[in-house]
């Protein structure tokens, strides 16, 4: 990737560029955002980072009123802390960062073991031993798609159907092709 291609600071995501702090001036052009302008005369740029936007998407893909509604009434990743660890998780702690990575980490189609790394590697560990940590991270990621079983049956779908057809849709109907080697699904394991 060159860097035009990454994301980021240096890369086309605006959404991670900083932004203006409160104390610059009015009329700032120190920080990357504020140097963006529209290709129109007079045009506007928006930014429209919707809270929570992907969980609300998978909720509905997935027809799962259980993600749905902990997103809706607020309580959103800290919804889950029950479920997952037994008590009431508290935002800016480490059980709130494992819960919020490993229920975006099963959202984005991660592992146990790609769970546990990113983990690890912000310095949340479930455990002090690297295979008790991966085996607690994916006790999480269970107990979650449990809480969400529509989630889980929508992932399996979507599994079934890359077997199947070596592509997936989208809800919009974009084909994403994904050959695979196994194009009808094993008949074992």
């Amino acid at each position: 990737d060159t860097d035009e291609q990454q994301e980021g600071p240096v890369g086309r995501n605006m959404q991670n560029w900083p932004g203006c702090k409160v104390d610059c001036p009015a009329g700032c052009r120190r920080h990357p955002k504020q140097i963006v302008v529209s290709r129109y005369q007079d045009g506007w740029i928006g930014s429209f980072d919707y809270k929570s936007l992907e969980p609300f998407l998978l909720a509905w893909l997935a027809g799962d009123e259980r993600l749905y509604d902990a997103f809706k009434t607020g309580g959103g990743y800290i919804s889950f802390g029950r479920d997952l660890f037994g008590v009431d998780v508290k935002k800016e702690t480490d059980a709130y960062r494992a819960l919020k990575g490993v229920i975006l980490g099963t959202h984005y189609g991660a592992e146990a073991w790609k769970i546990a790394t990113e983990l690890w590697n912000v310095g949340c560990q479930l455990s002090t031993d690297w295979k008790t940590h991966v085996q607690k991270a994916g006790v999480l990621r269970e107990k979650y798609l449990a809480a969400v079983p529509g989630v889980r049956q929508y992932m399996r779908a979507r599994v079934q159907e890359v077997l199947r057809t070596k592509q997936v849709v989208g809800a919009l109907g974009r084909v994403r092709h994904l050959p695979h080697p196994f194009s009808t699904p094993p008949t074992s394991n």
